[in-house]
C-alpha cells in the first residue's frame, strides 16, 4: 500500500521550517513517509537517505515527534518547509507477521473481481498490495490491538479492513469488508509480513499421521491386503489354466455370435480336467468364465513374467464368454469381432486387472494425499480434519421442494442441508422406503443452483453406486435444469438392454409435447400450410420427373396464393420474381419432355416452320399444319401453352382472322421458345434430371423468407419454436442426445466405471487420475465394496455424499480370500469381523464419535416410510433398527393408502402360509438349497393374485438361486415365466402393468434391493427342528442366511400393501434367547409369526 492512499491522517497540517536553507532543494516526496524525531528540543525530518533539520512553529508538532509511535507523510512541499499530515497511532508492535488466507476469502476475492483466479498467489499479491505499508520499515496497520483483546487485529487499507484472529498460534484471515470511515485509533505492527496458503490443503499436508494410534489404518490396510490376494488368485488360477491354441474357428450357424474352435481333442479334455482341479479347489468360480482370443499367448503365460496389458498395436483385446468345451472344441461367444483363423485362447484376467488397478490408484492417491479432497485420508484414519470455511447455503429452495413427492420430512430437509453443507464427507442412512432417492434428486437440484456465475456446471456432479442396477435405479430419476443424468459406461460385452437415461429423456419430452403441439398447430392452418410448402420444396428438389414437378410447382403456387390472400403473408418481390421464373421454365419444360423420335421429329418440324415473309407465302400453312398435325398425336404437348399457341395461329391464318404478318411474328416467337426449351441438356446423367442450384437457391430463399414471417408472429412465433424442437427431438436424435450429454451436470456411472476410458474420455482428461468432480454422491453405498468405494470418493474435490444403509445388504465377500488370508496367519477374528464391515459402517461409527468430540454433523438417518402400511413398517422399525439401537421409524402415510381388497387375503397386510415338514424338507442343490413345496405354493398364490388383480405388482423373493429356479419352473407351468438361451425370464403377459411398472419380480434378496411391489411372496426354505443345538455353529448350520439381519430386513420391506410369508411354521418357536450379540437368534420371523396372529394378519 502506498501511504498517500491511506485516508485516516488527521487532516490539520503540521508545518516544519527548514533550518537551512539549501534543504528545501533535496529530493522530498509528496504523499510518502518521513519520520519526524524531537530528540532533546531539535527536530529532524527524514525521507529515505535525504535528512534536515526543522524547526514548528505549532508546539503541538513537536510534541507528537515526541512521542515517536506517529506516523508522518508529506503533504505539501516548498522551498523552506514541509506540511506534514499525521497518522497517530498508539503503540508500534515489532514482530513478524505471517497470515493464512483460507480458500474462502480466496473465493470472496474472485467472486469481487478483486482477483483474476481463485489462486493464492493472486490473493497474496492482492492483500499486500491494499495493507501492507513498505518504507524504511515493513508494517501493517492495524485498527485495534489491546492487551484484552489480543487475538484480533482488524488490518487497515486503502479500502478495505480484514480481520484476523489467532488460532493455534497462527494469525488467520477471517473477513474482508469496505473499510468504515469512523476508524478509531491505531497501532502498527512493524516486522516482515507474509500472506501464506491456509486452505485445508495447506493445512493437511504438514500433519503426520501414523495409522497404527488408531483401528481405521488397519481396516483399510486390511482391505489393500484383501485386494491383493484377490489380485493374486486371479492370476494364479490363469497360469494353472494356461493357454490352448487352435488351429481353425468357424461359427456355430446358430443366431448368436457363437464361434467354435478346433483345439483337438486332447487339449479340450486337459482343458476341462484343469477347470475342474481349479473349481474343486475353491480357487475359481468357473460358472461364469471369460476367455481371451489373441494372435499368440502374452508373455506373462509365456515366460512366468507379471501381468501386462495384452492388447497389441492398440487393438483391444477380443473376448469370449458363454464357454462350452466339447471336445475337439471350445465353444464362446463373441460379440465384438470376427475372431482371427488362428490363434490362442486363455483365460481372459482383464477384468481383474483393471479393477485391482483402479482400487490401488484411488487408495495410493488417497494415501499420498493427491486427490482433490487432501483431508479425506484424514477422515478415513479416523481424525477429524481441518474445516473449509464457506458460506451456509439454504438446504431447500422452491424448485428444489418440487423434487419430493410431498412436502419433505424434517430429516430429509436435515439431509438435503447436511450433504449441501458438509466440509467433505456427508452420510445418510436411508432405511427402507424413506425417499433417499428424493434426497439425492433434490440435493442435485440445490448444487446445480450453487454454482457460482463464473463457474462450469457440465459433468461436475458425478453420481455413482456398486452396479449397474442400482446406478441405473438412481440415474432415471436425476437431472437438473431440464436435462437429464448422462450415463457413462455399460455393463460388460455390452450385454445391455437398458435405455440410457438420454433416450428415456428425449423419447418422455416427445411424448410430453407432441399431443399438445398438435392440438395446437391444427388450431392454425398457416402451420399446415408452411409444411405442405416446405414439403413440395424438398420434393421439388428431389424430383427426377417432369409430370412430378409440373404438379408441384401447382402445389407450391397454390400454397403461397392462399398465404397470400387468406393471411397475409407474402414473398418480396425479387424472390416472387425469381419464383414466377422457375414456375415458367419448369412448367414448360414438364410439357415438352418427350423422348426418343418424337423429340427428334418435333424439332424437324419446328425448325421447318417459316418465319421469312417469302417463304411463308411458298408453303408455310403447310409446314404449320404438319406440326399440328404431329402435336395431336401427343397429349402430353397439348399442355404447353407455347404449343397450342401454334394450334391457336394456324386457325386463325386459315380463317384470315389475322394478318399474314401477324401470325408469321408469332410462329416465330413460339418456334424460339420452344427450341430453347428443347435444347438438349449436357450436364452429367445424375444431375441432368434435377433443378439447377440457383433454382434451389431460390426455393431456400422462399423457405427463409416465409420462416421469418411467421417466426415475427406473436403467437405464431413460439408455436413455431416449439415445433422445430420437437422436431429435432424426433428427426436428429443422434445430435440432440449428443447435445445433452455434451452439457449435463450429472454423470452417472459405477463405481468401477468411474475411471474407466469413457469417462476420461468424457471429461477431457489424459489418465484417470486426473478425473475430478465438485461433488460425488454415492447411492446404495454400504453395498459397496471399501476399496471400490475409494474410486469415485478420490475424485471429489468439495463434497462427498454417500447414502445407503448398513442394515440392509452389505457389501460380498469371496471365501476363498479369506481362507487364504486366514491361512496366512494374516486374518484372526477381530480382522475377520473387520471385513464384514462396509465402508459405510465404519465411517458411520467414526463420524458418531467425532462429532461427540465436537466435529461437525455428518450422519443424518432418515426416519419416516412412506412404502408400506404403517403397522409393517412399525414391524420393520422394531426388529431391524430400534433393537439395534437407531431412531424409530415412523410412517408418513396413513392405512387408508394401501388398502387392497385382493381375494383370500381381505384385511390382511401380513399372512403365513404354513407349509409343514411334512410335505417335504429343504435340499441341497448345487450348492445351495430348495425346497418344491414351498416352490409351487409360491407360484400358485403369486398367479392368483396376478390374474385376480392385473393392477397390483408381485415380487417373490427367496434366499436361495435353487429356489429361485424352482419357482420359476413352477411360474413357467402357469404361463408366468419362460426359459430362454439368456435364462429364466417373465413372459410378456406379466413383466409391466398398465402404468409401465414392473409386474412381476422373482429373484434372490440381493435382486430386490431398492425395489418396492404390492404384493411381497417370501419363501423361506428352511425348516426348524426343536432337536438343533442352540449354538451359533448348530444354529447357522440350521437356518442359514435366515440368522443375517441385513438379509430378511431386505426381504421384509419391498411390500407396499402384503407380505406374505410361505414356509414352515414351527419356524416361529425358535427360542427368543438372545445370542452373545444381543440379537435374537431368528430375527424377524417370530415377530413378523406375532403380527399374523393379530387383527392385522392371518395363518393359514
Amino acid at each position: 500500500m502506498n501511504l498517500k492512499d491511506f485516508r485516516f491522517f488527521d487532516k490539520r497540517l503540521h508545518c516544519v521550517r527548514f533550518i537551512d536553507s539549501d534543504a528545501g532543494k533535496q529530493s522530498w516526496h509528496s504523499g510518502e513517509e518521513v519520520r519526524l524525531v524531537n530528540e532533546g528540543g531539535t527536530l529532524v525530518v527524514a525521507q529515505g537517505d535525504v535528512a534536515a533539520l526543522v524547526e514548528a512553529p505549532d508546539k503541538t508538532t513537536s510534541h507528537l515527534a515526541s512521542a515517536g509511535t506517529d506516523i508522518w507523510r508529506v503533504a505539501h512541499k516548498a522551498n523552506d518547509h514541509l506540511q506534514l499530515e499525521v497518522l497517530s497511532v498508539q503503540r508500534r508492535i515489532h514482530t513478524k507477521l505471517s497470515i493464512a488466507v483460507d480458500s474462502y476469502l480466496i473465493a470472496q476475492l474472485s467472486d469481487d473481481d478483486l482477483i483474476d483466479a481463485k489462486s493464492i498467489d493472486q490473493a497474496s499479491e492482492w492483500l499486500s498490495d491494499e495493507f501492507v505499508v513498505n518504507g524504511a520499515q515493513t508494517y501493517v496497520l492495524s485498527q485495534s490491538f489491546s492487551n484484552d483483546n489480543e487475538h484480533v487485529l482488524n488490518l487497515a487499507g486503502r479500502r478495505y479492513a480484514l480481520t484476523l484472529r489467532k488460532e493455534n498460534n497462527i494469525w488467520v484471515a477471517k473477513r474482508l469488508t469496505r473499510l468504515r470511515h469512523d476508524a478509531a485509533s491505531f497501532s502498527a505492527v512493524v516486522g516482515d509480513v507474509a500472506f501464506i496458503d491456509g486452505s485445508v490443503a495447506a493445512q493437511v499436508s504438514t500433519w503426520e499421521i501414523d495409522p497404527l494410534d488408531n483401528g481405521t489404518g488397519s481396516y483399510l490396510s486390511l482391505w489393500e491386503q484383501y485386494s491383493d490376494v484377490q489380485w493374486q488368485q486371479a492370476t494364479r488360477a490363469a497360469k494353472k489354466i494356461g493357454y490352448f491354441p487352435y488351429i481353425r474357428q468357424e461359427h456355430t450357424g446358430s443366431e448368436k455370435s457363437r464361434f467354435r474352435f478346433d483345439i483337438g481333442k486332447d487339449l479340450a479334455e486337459e482343458l476341462q480336467k484343469r477347470l475342474g482341479e481349479v473349481r474343486e479347489s475353491g480357487e475359481l468360480d468357473t460358472s461364469d468364465l471369460t476367455f481371451e482370443i489373441a494372435e499368440e499367448p502374452p508373455e506373462w503365460l509365456v515366460e512366468g513374467s507379471v501381468i501386462a496389458d495384452n492388447s497389441r498395436a492398440g487393438k483391444p483385446p477380443l473376448f469370449g464368454r458363454n464357454v462350452r468345451i466339447i471336445p475337439p472344441y471350445i465353444e464362446v461367444e463373441v460379440t465384438q469381432r470376427r475372431p482371427q483363423r488362428k490363434g490362442v485362447l486363455f483365460l481372459s484376467i482383464q477384468g481383474d486387472k483393471t479393477a485391482h488397478e483402479r482400487r490401488r490408484g484411488a487408495y495410493t492417491s488417497i494415501r499420498a494425499r493427491s486427490n482433490p479432497m487432501p483431508q479425506l485420508s484424514m477422515l478415513l484414519e479416523g481424525i477429524d480434519s481441518p474445516v473449509e470455511r464457506r458460506r451456509t447455503l439454504r438446504a431447500l429452495t422452491a424448485t428444489a421442494r418440487k423434487r419430493f413427492k410431498g412436502e419433505p420430512t424434517p430429516r430429509q430437509k436435515e439431509a438435503v442441508d447436511v450433504g449441501l453443507n458438509t466440509p467433505d464427507v456427508a452420510l445418510v442412512v436411508g432405511p427402507p422406503g424413506t425417499g433417499k432417492t428424493q434426497v439425492i434428486t433434490a440435493l442435485q437440484q440445490r448444487i446445480a443452483e450453487e454454482f457460482s456465475r463464473d463457474s462450469e456446471i457440465t459433468h461436475q456432479v458425478l453420481l455413482t453406486s456398486f452396479q449397474h442396477d442400482a446406478v441405473d435405479n438412481v440415474v432415471e430419476r436425476s437431472g437438473v435444469f431440464g436435462l437429464p443424468a448422462v450415463k457413462v459406461g455399460g455393463r460388460r460385452f455390452g450385454v445391455d438392454g437398458s435405455v440410457s437415461p438420454v433416450t428415456h429423456w428425449r423419447l418422455n419430452k416427445i411424448r410430453t409435447l407432441k399431443p399438445e403441439l398438435e392440438k395446437e398447430l391444427n388450431a392454425e392452418p398457416v402451420f399446415g400450410l408452411y409444411q405442405a410448402l416446405k414439403n413440395s420444396c424438398l420434393n421439388l428438389r428431389i424430383s427426377r420427373q417432369s409430370s412430378q414437378r409440373n404438379q408441384l410447382v401447382k402445389d407450391i403456387d397454390g400454397v403461397l396464393d392462399k398465404l397470400s390472400t387468406e393471411h397475409g403473408i407474402s414473398l418480396s418481390q425479387s424472390t416472387t420474381d425469381n419464383w414466377y421464373d422457375i414456375n415458367q421454365r419448369l412448367s414448360i419444360s414438364s410439357s415438352l419432355s418427350i423422348a426418343g423420335e418424337d423429340h427428334k421429329h418435333l424439332l424437324r418440324l419446328l425448325r421447318g416452320l417459316r418465319t421469312l415473309e417469302v417463304s411463308f407465302n411458298d408453303d408455310g400453312l403447310s409446314r404449320l399444319n404438319d406440326l399440328c398435325e404431329f402435336i395431336s398425336t401427343i397429349p402430353e404437348l397439348a399442355q404447353d401453352e407455347a404449343v397450342m399457341s401454334l394450334v391457336d395461329l394456324r386457325v386463325a391464318a386459315e380463317s384470315s382472322a389475322v394478318s399474314i404478318a401477324e401470325v408469321i411474328l408469332k410462329t416465330a416467337e413460339a418456334r424460339d421458345t420452344l427450341l430453347d426449351t428443347l435444347r438438349p441438356d449436357y450436364r452429367p446423367y445424375l444431375l441432368r434430371s434435377y433443378i439447377s442450384e440457383s433454382d434451389c437457391k431460390v426455393l431456400d430463399q422462399i423457405e427463409t423468407e416465409l420462416y421469418a414471417s411467421l417466426a415475427q408472429s406473436r403467437t405464431l412465433g413460439p408455436l413455431l419454436v416449439r415445433y422445430e424442437y420437437l422436431t429435432a427431438l424426433e428427426e436428429r436424435k443422434d445430435d440432440v442426445e449428443r447435445s445433452v450429454g455434451d452439457y449435463a451436470a450429472i454423470v452417472g456411472a459405477t463405481c468401477q466405471q468411474a475411471a474407466g476410458e469413457q469417462m476420461i474420455g468424457v471429461k477431457e482428461v489424459s489418465d484417470r487420475l486426473n478425473i475430478s468432480f465438485d461433488t460425488v454422491i454415492v447411492d446404495e453405498a454400504a453395498r459397496a465394496a471399501p476399496l471400490d468405494l475409494l474410486i469415485p470418493m478420490s475424485m471429489a474435490s468439495r463434497r462427498i455424499v454417500l447414502v445407503g444403509d448398513h442394515l440392509q445388504l452389505p457389501h460380498m465377500l469371496e471365501p476363498r480370500v479369506e481362507t487364504e488370508l486366514q491361512e496366512r496367519h494374516e486374518l484372526d477374528t477381530v480382522k475377520s469381523e473387520l471385513l464384514k464391515i462396509s465402508l459405510f459402517e465404519h465411517l458411520h461409527r467414526t463420524f458418531k464419535e467425532l462429532h461427540k468430540a465436537g466435529g461437525p454433523q455428518r450422519v443424518v438417518m432418515l426416519d419416516t416410510q412412506f412404502r408400506m402400511h404403517p403397522e409393517l413398517g412399525r414391524f420393520v422399525s422394531r426388529e431391524f433398527y430400534e433393537r439395534r439401537g437407531f431412531d424409530p421409524i415412523s410412517s408418513g402415510l396413513p392405512e387408508s393408502v394401501f388398502h387392497h381388497d385382493i381375494e383370500a387375503y381381505e384385511g390382511c397386510i401380513a399372512t403365513w402360509l404354513d407349509i409343514p415338514k411334512h410335505e417335504g424338507v429343504e435340499k441341497s442343490s448345487n450348492g445351495s438349497r430348495k425346497r418344491l413345496a414351498e416352490a409351487k405354493r409360491c407360484a400358485k398364490e403369486a398367479h392368483e393374485v396376478l390374474t385376480k388383480r392385473p393392477d397390483l405388482s408381485v415380487g417373490v423373493i427367496t434366499f436361495y438361486s435353487a429356489q429361485r429356479d424352482a419357482i420359476y419352473e413352477e411360474l413357467a407351468s402357469l404361463g408366468c415365466a419362460e426359459k430362454t438361451e439368456e435364462g429364466w425370464q417373465i413372459s410378456s403377459g406379466y413383466r409391466t402393468t398398465s402404468e409401465g411398472e414392473e409386474r412381476l419380480r422373482v429373484g434372490s434378496v440381493d435382486a430386490f434391493q431398492g425395489k418396492e411391489f404390492d404384493v411381497v411372496i417370501l419363501s423361506v426354505v428352511r425348516t426348524w427342528n426343536s432337536r438343533t443345538e442352540l449354538t451359533a455353529e448348530g444354529l447357522n448350520q440350521k437356518l442359514g442366511f435366515l440368522r443375517i439381519p441385513n438379509r430378511i430386513n431386505v426381504a421384509m420391506s419391498r411390500q407396499k400393501k402384503l407380505l406374505i410369508v410361505v414356509g414352515d411354521a414351527e419356524l416361529s418357536s425358535v427360542p427368543a434367547t438372545e445370542a452373545d450379540d444381543g440379537q435374537p437368534m431368528l430375527p424377524g420371523f417370530a415377530e413378523f409369526y406375532e403380527l399374523c396372529r393379530g387383527k392385522y394378519g392371518q395363518i393359514r
